[in-house]
């Protein structure tokens, strides 16, 4: 149904076809939050096996999980389908292509942030420090 190319608005069947697209949205949302900042935990030690970082990523999620849940809201309501294509039938559809690809970097960047946000905290529950050191750290293996 996603990757139709006609509209899946039939007469008589409106409360199913909500349904569906009210789940689907649902399900997709689920199912990326525990994998937002899979990517920042690979890049920062990319030796680790996948289990690993599914379960850093799970626990730092943990740690900040009210401003992962209103980042993940917004990113769903921001990147989302609706605001392409109120977008694309007022200013044109290559305006909401632009508009889609800077909030999604945008939130890209966002999740580093909760991501380095959330490693700071992890350090200050456990009596460390997160400083330049750590910083310089997590950049040295990317050289």
């Amino acid at each position: 149904m996603p990757f139709s190319i006609m509209s899946p608005w039939i007469q008589g069947f409106e409360k199913e076809i909500s349904g569906f697209i009210s789940t689907w949205f649902l399900m997709d949302s689920l199912l990326a939050f525990p994998f937002a900042v899979d990517a920042w935990a690979v890049l920062a030690d990319s030796r680790r096996s996948g289990r690993e970082i599914v379960k850093e990523d799970c626990y730092l999620l943990s740690i900040m999980l009210h401003q992962a849940v209103q980042i993940n809201c917004l990113e769903a309501i921001f990147c989302g389908p609706l605001v392409r294509a109120v977008i694309g039938r007022t200013l044109g559809k290559y305006v909401a292509m632009a508009f889609q690809s800077v909030v999604e970097v945008y939130f890209m960047v966002t999740w580093l942030v909760f991501y380095l946000s959330a490693r700071c905290r992890d350090a200050h529950l456990q009596g460390r420090r997160f400083g330049q050191r750590e910083l310089e750290g997590l950049t040295d293996g990317l050289r």
